[in-house]
């Protein structure tokens, strides 16, 4: 049997002006970094699959994900 992991996904609807589109990405991941990780900790409760945690930008076609 495969085992599938259990996901936790942050729209993030806001713009970005200048250039540089992965830095800002980057930079974001930071920023939120700790917040979805102590969200990971309390999935980590009811859920013993492997978490992965990912930001989406779909105004800027942007994506990082990351396992805890």
């Amino acid at each position: 049997m495969r085992t599938v992991c259990a996901g936790l996904l942050d729209y993030k609807t806001g713009a970005h002006e200048g250039s540089d589109l992965e830095a800002f990405i980057d930079r974001e991941q930071e920023r939120y970094r700790k917040q979805l990780e102590q969200y990971a900790v309390l999935m980590k409760m009811l859920d013993k699959r492997e978490i992965k945690l990912g930001l989406y930008f779909p105004l800027l076609k942007g994506w990082r994900e990351w396992g805890v």
